[in-house]
């Protein structure tokens, strides 16, 4: 254990001599998570429980709204920007999931009684492998997957190319899109596609090609739903145009193929109605992922608009999600965010603010009397003190009338 302990810690410290990003960063990572792996159940689950065991990490994580908590196996230097920070401990979050995942299902090189030397490097391969695999590079991923132990082996090399194309896809150093909700959606459906992948491999013990296949295809799949309903809620709102710039801005940053960049501009550009996507949705998770992202982009800006009411009642209608239900959801999302937002002191800041000055030009009794405006009271209960609701929580005035039924705006 105590072998065990020290290799971490010069896991750690190496991650903060490195540049964010590059692939000796990301070995640092994964093997900080290596040298103490989660301790798995003591018999064998079935595949319903691990699978909700994974829902579970993903939340606990922030994965499963497209950040990641603060973890204790990543160590950035205290120059690092606020991007790279977010994106270390979302690496993090991912390298967690995918060993979670190694421990519900048993997996040899995971459960207690191996080597100190071999268990660790052993480890780290095939979770780099896993991360390595959801990147497309399937077959040297199974190769390395199958013997993690193999000298020479393809680790360095491996690392490099995972490593950029995480970079790629998900470090935001600055820009303006920084922080869209697309942005956070596309991180969240890539910790998706690892845990799934992480459960199929470590549970069959081996990475099939074919079943990466069958998990990219769905992960692009999810990405094209999730452009769908953000450009639909743009279309909802007063200055859309905006936002659905930023999301091309997005996609384009991406660096995505061919193929799949056309597929997400497509989407974004003609979106089929709510009630032609819901179809799409599944399953209650996917369900779930969904109606977190529209939340999370409606109440981005602090101005919760009509139209934003209309699309959001309309989207849980069609998906079969009931108020209460909803009412938890944003509640959940808003004690994440409060509680393990990696953000700044100032972003906070900025967000507190933003939400005080929403509380104070939209009152309660006004939100309240809006299309799906009592699901909404419940964030607002989270995030603000309780002395800065307004003095009609207690003595209700007369009664103001509600918001404007919302406009569909063309184009």
């Amino acid at each position: 254990m105590e072998e065990l302990a020290i290799a971490r810690l010069l896991h750690q410290s190496r991650q903060a001599e490195l540049p964010v990003g590059s692939g000796e960063w990301l070995l640092a990572v994964i093997g900080a998570v290596a040298a103490r792996p989660p301790v798995g159940p003591p018999k064998r689950m079935s595949f319903q429980a691990r699978r909700a065991a994974l829902e579970e990490k993903l939340r606990e994580k922030g994965l499963a709204y497209g950040t990641g908590a603060q973890d204790s196996s990543v160590e950035v230097g205290p120059e690092a920007a606020p991007g790279e920070r977010a994106f270390a401990h979302f690496v993090g979050g991912l390298v967690r999931l995918c060993a979670k995942a190694a421990a519900v299902s048993q997996a040899g090189w995971f459960v207690p009684g191996s080597s100190h030397e071999q268990g660790v490097r052993a480890r780290r391969a095939q979770l780099l492998a896993v991360l390595a695999a959801a990147g497309g590079e399937a077959e040297a991923a199974a190769r390395l997957f199958a013997d993690p132990l193999a000298i020479p082996g393809p680790v360095e090399k491996l690392a490099d190319r995972t490593a950029a194309r995480l970079a790629r896809r998900f470090l935001r150093t600055g820009g303006p899109f920084a922080g869209l909700p697309l942005h956070n959606g596309l991180c969240a459906v890539e910790a998706r596609a690892c845990g799934t992948l992480a459960l199929a491999a470590f549970g069959h013990g081996r990475i099939s090609p074919g079943a990466v296949a069958l998990i990219s295809q769905a992960a692009l799949g999810s990405r094209g739903l999730l452009v769908e309903l953000l450009a639909g809620l743009a279309r909802s709102q007063d200055d859309g145009g905006h936002f659905q710039r930023g999301m091309e801005q997005v996609i384009r940053a991406q660096r995505l193929p061919v193929r799949e960049a056309r597929a997400l501009r497509a989407a974004l550009a003609h979106p089929r109605e709510i009630e032609q996507v819901a179809p799409a949705l599944h399953s209650e998770a996917l369900r779930r992922f969904m109606l977190t992202q529209v939340l999370l982009a409606a109440l981005m800006d602090g101005q919760l608009e009509a139209g934003e009411f209309a699309f959001v009642e309309r989207l849980s209608r069609a998906i079969g999600v009931d108020g209460a239900a909803l009412s938890e959801l944003e509640a959940e999302v808003a004690a994440f965010y409060r509680d393990h937002s990696a953000l700044t002191a100032a972003d906070k800041v900025k967000i507190r603010e933003q939400l005080i000055d929403l509380a104070k030009t939209i009152p309660a009794l006004a939100i309240f009397a809006a299309p799906g405006g009592m699901l909404l009271l419940p964030i607002l209960f989270k995030l603000l003190p309780f002395n800065l609701l307004p003095s009609s929580f207690t003595d209700p005035p007369p009664a103001r009338p509600a918001l404007p039924q919302p406009r569909r705006k063309s184009g």
